[in-house]
């Protein structure tokens, strides 16, 4: 079954050990797309093999790019899609440089570039070229990724363009591991998505057996995001106690200090590209810095939901995807004016939750709300001055829109007795506890206040 939508795809990534006919024949037949990654290793040895595998599309980093072999490697590997890893702090020239690169390949090829912010985006939009198709890397992917998730990534990115009335295909480049979560973005307008590793439980995917049965007990939880301080995020793998992993934080660390400077930034990235491996070539080796994220941890499952043969779990799930954009339409009714959305007083069964040094903002609930959702304000550890003077306007700007507000019901919380006399005293429409003692639900439920009380079990 094709996706719905005009063009839209799903595209997989393969290693260069598994160029090959066969995967090409996969994703002829499923309808996919096949990309090969050879970031990790020399393009122009693969030309033959790819020629002969009748591959149509590679991913390379920005300075292959660069390289003047590579119009040599187009001609003789047959290649007509370039997907190019973009990271400033890796290119040594000014983002327009590497736009004019784009351009000057562009009658060769398609030319998408793959980014992880929004700076390259905005050069882009006012850049004048043939880019129409950009791919965004969210933080659930692997390797060099975006500081924000995937779906802040792409909102934004939407919101650029609708701006700038620049018309622009965005695909989303990995991070993405179900079915439902690939029918949201393409239900939203994603072009397509791009799979890094949902499919490496399948047939063709070469590996050892020790290293499937590494893939098989992956958890969402076994990666890391470092780097953060410098402003330069690299997701890899890590069960929280992995040596190379620590090593590379203490060197973040080493270069923290004030200014972060453009050439610290460049100093860590370089590390990281240099001693960083992709994961089906790393064993998973704990004493390695491992390029992971978790979508690797779905693999498990998409085999034991769609099959173990590549095209038979391709197709499973691209199957899957299309059903649910069938019932799009009846499912976003089924959410309007739904029982639960009565009872909030909302459009939607949707609960926004609290987040301290987001949503602790009036403005940022007036959103949540206009978007047809039940925004909840983190009250953090705000004694009762702090909350009257940060929320003094929420009532008169939330006006009849319901919101909650969120207590951190814990003895960690110093202000606990000022925050619970404070909301005695506003009564907001509802007062979200996700975590601490329940009495403290009963108590503001005897004075008639409405409780959302959040538990685990």
């Amino acid at each position: 079954m094709h996706l719905p939508g005009a063009n839209q795809f799903f595209a997989f990534v393969w290693g260069s050990r598994n160029v090959s006919h066969t995967v090409v024949d996969a994703a002829r037949l499923t309808s996919s797309r096949a990309i090969f990654d050879l970031s990790a290793t020399q393009f122009a040895p693969m030309a033959t093999a790819l020629r002969t595998a009748g591959a149509t599309a590679v991913k390379i980093s920005a300075l292959d790019l660069m390289e003047p072999e590579l119009e040599v490697f187009l001609e003789e590997s047959g290649i007509k899609t370039l997907w190019v890893e973009y990271h400033p702090d890796l290119f040594p020239d000014a983002p327009e440089v590497f736009l004019d690169r784009l351009g000057q390949l562009s009658p060769r090829c398609a030319c998408l570039p793959i980014i992880t912010d929004l700076d390259l985006l905005h050069v882009l939009i006012q850049h004048p070229g043939p880019v129409r198709t950009v791919a965004l890397k969210g933080n659930e992917a692997a390797g060099f990724v975006s500081g924000d998730t995937i779906g802040v990534l792409f909102s934004s990115a939407k919101e650029m363009l609708r701006s700038s009335g620049r018309e622009m295909e965005v695909v989303i480049w990995g991070g993405v591991a179900t079915p439902e979560a690939a029918a949201a973005f393409l239900a939203t307008g994603a072009q397509g998505i791009v799979f890094e590793s949902l499919h490496w439980q399948t047939e063709l995917v070469e590996m050892d057996d020790k290293l499937r049965r590494q893939i098989a007990k992956l958890r969402p939880e076994h990666t890391s995001l470092v780097g953060g301080t410098l402003g330069v995020f690299c997701r890899l793998f890590d069960k929280g106690n992995f040596p190379a992993v620590k090593e590379l934080e203490r060197y973040a660390r080493s270069l923290s200090g004030s200014p972060i400077t453009a050439a610290k930034r460049r100093a860590f990235a370089q590390h990281v590209a240099q001693a960083a491996v992709p994961a089906l070539e790393s064993g998973l080796d704990r004493r390695r810095l491992v390029s992971l994220g978790p979508e690797a941890a779905f693999a498990q499952g998409f085999r034991e939901r769609f099959g173990a043969g590549s095209a038979e779990a391709l197709q499973g799930f691209q199957t899957e995807v299309a059903r649910l954009l069938q019932n799009v339409k009846i499912m976003a009714r089924r959410f309007l004016n739904s029982p639960a959305a009565r009872e909030l007083g909302t459009t939607y069964p949707f609960i926004q939750g609290a987040m301290t040094w987001i949503s602790d903002v009036p403005e940022f609930a007036l959103a949540v709300a206009e978007a047809g959702g039940l925004p909840t304000l983190a009250l953090g550890l705000r004694n009762r001055r702090q909350l009257e003077a940060d929320f003094s306007r929420l009532h008169s700007l939330m006006g009849p829109r319901p919101y909650a507000v969120n207590l951190i019901a814990l003895a960690e919380n110093p202000a606990l007795e000022e925050q619970l006399a404070w909301v005695e005293e506003v009564r907001p429409p509802f007062v979200a506890i996700a975590a601490g003692d329940p009495a403290y639900a009963i108590r503001l439920r005897e004075q008639g206040i409405e409780v959302i009380y959040v538990t685990g079990d």
